[in-house]
């Protein structure tokens, strides 16, 4: 205001999060170009499960955020996983084409019907930390390390 003309935010804009676990420099300026040239959010053509009963804020407020980094969200897990392992089933070409699509599992534990989906590469489980990462960064992190571990039998 004092300046009289729009200043240029790059300036300004935010440079950390203090929840975020990996900063990759520069998350600000890559969302707000991508906005300013339309060319999609973080999450785009990815899809999301949310098989976690509380998220951090809160499951309203996250998914909000998911959905505006363009995420299709889906939230009825049991129904949705149910559907995705029908699909995969049908032939060989539906296993593949979804096995080229991001499934993305949001949990903290991993349970039947989402570990057959794993072990058939068509779905990958991961702690909520690794959304939030991303959208902090506006940068799709890498999954590896925030992979939910499949809990083996007898334990």
């Amino acid at each position: 205001m004092q300046a009289g003309v729009w200043l240029d935010e790059e300036l300004y804009e935010v440079q950390g999060d203090a929840k975020c676990t990996t900063l990759v420099p520069g998350g600000p300026k890559r969302a707000r170009l991508a906005f300013a040239n339309k060319t999609g959010g973080v999450f785009s053509g990815i899809k999301i499960y949310i098989g976690k009963k509380k998220l951090n804020p809160n499951n309203k407020e996250y998914i909000y955020l998911l959905r505006c980094a363009d995420g299709s969200v889906y939230e009825q897990l049991e129904h949705s996983l149910v559907h995705l392992t029908k699909k995969c089933a049908t032939s060989e070409e539906a296993l593949k084409r979804e096995q080229a699509t991001q499934h993305i599992l949001i949990c903290d534990r991993v349970d039947r019907r989402a570990k057959e989906l794993i072990e058939q590469g068509v779905l990958t489980a991961v702690t909520e930390e690794w959304a939030s990462d991303s959208l902090s960064n506006f940068y799709l992190m890498g999954l590896e390390s925030y992979k939910v571990q499949l809990r083996r039998r007898g334990r």
